[in-house]
């Protein structure tokens, strides 16, 4: 068991208690295939960064969220410390990419999330939580959006990134 995993998902319910299993299969999801969109244009990824960032005011510092694999949430409040949505955009842009290991890694982190569940490590009800993950199994494992009370609670604004890149978010343009 992946001692670095089941620190970064006990962490991340920490810091979201009001999560849910869908946040949490999206935080799995994110560490094992990167980000969930399809991505055909830079010029609509700059489009909708700036969109939202107008939209949701991002005042949180800019903290980078770690999912585990090869990806990381960059949050959009880089843009109050001088980091361009065309940055943001540009390393979500080349992040955006088939990962061929993503289903062997989501599920030995699901046989992680099962034996923390097991243990009563994880906020949820053992029942509600099995019925999601039924759910989301029945599905084929799709991406999957915030819960409404977590977008709610904590106004997620991130993009996901490969953490191959992250040391351009502030190089030099």
């Amino acid at each position: 068991m992946s001692d670095k995993t089941r620190n970064l998902l006990i962490g991340y319910c920490k810091k979201y208690p009001k999560l849910q299993p869908q946040d949490l299969f999206k935080f799995l999801y994110q560490s094992a295939f990167g980000c969930e969109h399809f991505v055909l244009s830079y010029d609509k990824v700059v489009e909708k960064i700036k969109s939202e960032y107008e939209r949701v005011n991002p005042v949180d510092a800019p903290v980078i969220e770690e999912l585990g694999g090869n990806y990381c949430r960059v949050p959009l409040s880089f843009i109050n410390i001088g980091v361009t949505p065309e940055k943001i955009g540009e390393l979500f842009f080349l992040s955006a990419r088939s990962e061929k290991d993503g289903l062997p890694k989501l599920l030995s982190d699901l046989e992680i999330v099962k034996d923390l569940m097991f243990k009563q490590l994880l906020p949820f009800d053992k029942h509600d939580f099995e019925k999601a993950l039924t759910e989301w199994l029945m599905n084929g494992y799709q991406p999957l959006h915030h819960s409404t009370i977590y977008r709610e609670e904590y106004l997620p604004s991130y993009r996901v990134v490969a953490k191959e890149y992250i040391s351009l978010l502030v190089a030099s343009e």
